[in-house]
C-alpha cells in the first residue's frame, strides 16, 4: 500500500527548518551557520533534514523565498490597488519595498547577491505592470516595461543599500552630507530619465529617512540615522526580546532572572572587549 504523506504536517515542519536557519543566519551569518546548528536547534535528526532539503543551499533558498515573499506583500495591495495612479503606485512600490529593506535584521548576513536574484525574478513583473499602466496613461515613456523594470530593480538596489550602508552603518569619516545628497540625487535622476518624466517628479525614499524639495533636490533629514535606528530598535523589542519574556514567563522564569542573565552577558562582553583592545595595544607597541 502506498504511504500517505500528511502534506501539513509536511509543510508545517519544513517551516520549522526554515525559521530555525533564518534565526541562526540572523544570529551568526549564513557561512557561520552550519546543517548540524539547525538540527541542534531543533533536535532533529539528519535524514529528517535531507528529507525537505538536499542541501544547506537548498535550504538558503528557501530561506531567501522567504524573505522576498515578505517583500512582495509590502508592494502587491499598491500594485493591485484601481484607485491608483501610475505615479503613485511607482512611488508606493518603492517607498514600500525601502521600509521592508531598512527594517531586515539580517541585511548583512545573507548572501546579498542570491537575495537580489530573487528580488529581481520576483518584484520585476510587478513593477512592470505598473509602467505599463503609466505607459497607457501617457505618463511614462518606456519602449519596454519589462526590461525597463528590470533595469530600475538594479537601481534600487543600488539606492537601497546606499542609503541603509550611509545612514545606519557608516561612520563619522565616511562620506560627508553633501556627498550623500548628491549621490542619492543622482539615482532619482536616472530613474526619472529612464521614465521620460520631468525632472522633480518622482519621490521615491522613505520621508522619514529624506526629504524632497521639488524642483531643488533630494536632502537628507537630520534625524535620518536615529529614524533608521530607532525602527530596528522598535524591531529588536517586538522579535527579541518580548518573546524572550514570553518564554520566561512559561518556563515559570522571572523577569529579574532574566535581565540579571543579561548584564551578566554584558559584563563578560566588555570584558572581553576591554581585553581585546589592550592586546592590540600591546601588539602595536611591540612592532613599533
Amino acid at each position: 500500500m502506498a504511504r500517505t504523506v500528511d502534506t501539513e504536517a509536511h509543510a508545517v515542519r519544513r517551516e520549522a527548518f526554515v525559521d530555525a536557519a533564518l534565526r541562526l543566519i540572523q544570529a551568526k551569518g549564513y557561512e557561520q551557520m552550519s546543517i548540524q546548528d539547525v538540527l541542534d536547534e531543533l533536535d532533529a535528526s539528519r535524514g529528517a533534514f535531507y528529507h525537505y532539503f538536499d542541501s544547506k543551499t537548498a535550504l538558503l533558498e528557501a530561506v531567501v523565498t522567504r524573505i522576498v515573499d515578505a517583500a512582495l506583500a509590502s508592494v502587491t495591495p499598491i500594485v493591485e490597488d484601481p484607485a491608483l495612479d501610475a505615479k503613485a503606485k511607482l512611488e508606493g512600490f518603492f517607498g514600500g519595498i525601502a521600509q521592508w529593506k531598512t527594517e531586515r535584521t539580517d541585511e548583512n548576513t545573507l548572501p546579498r547577491d542570491k537575495m537580489w536574484q530573487h528580488l529581481l525574478l520576483r518584484l520585476a513583473p510587478q513593477l512592470a505592470a505598473i509602467l505599463r499602466q503609466g505607459a497607457d496613461e501617457g505618463v511614462f515613456a518606456v519602449g519596454s516595461p519589462d526590461d525597463t523594470a528590470r533595469v530600475l530593480v538594479a537601481l534600487l538596489r543600488g539606492l537601497n543599500d546606499l542609503a541603509v550602508r550611509t545612514f545606519v552603518e557608516r561612520d563619522e569619516s565616511g562620506a560627508s552630507l553633501a556627498e550623500v545628497q548628491a549621490m542619492l540625487a543622482a539615482y532619482i535622476e536616472a530613474m526619472e530619465r529612464i521614465l521620460g518624466v520631468p525632472a522633480g517628479t518622482l519621490t521615491l525614499v522613505d520621508e522619514g529617512v529624506l526629504y524632497k524639495r521639488r524642483g531643488v533636490g533630494m536632502f537628507v533629514a537630520a534625524d535620518a540615522r536615529e529614524h533608521l535606528l530607532a525602527r530596528r530598535r522598535e524591531r529588536f523589542f517586538a522579535e527579541v526580546v518580548d518573546p524572550v519574556v514570553d518564554e520566561a514567563a512559561v518556563l515559570g522564569v522571572a523577569v529579574e532572572d532574566v535581565v540579571a542573565r543579561l548584564r551578566d552577558r554584558g559584563a563578560q562582553l566588555r570584558t572581553a572587549e576591554t581585553a581585546e583592545t589592550a592586546e592590540t595595544a600591546e601588539t602595536d607597541r611591540s612592532v613599533r
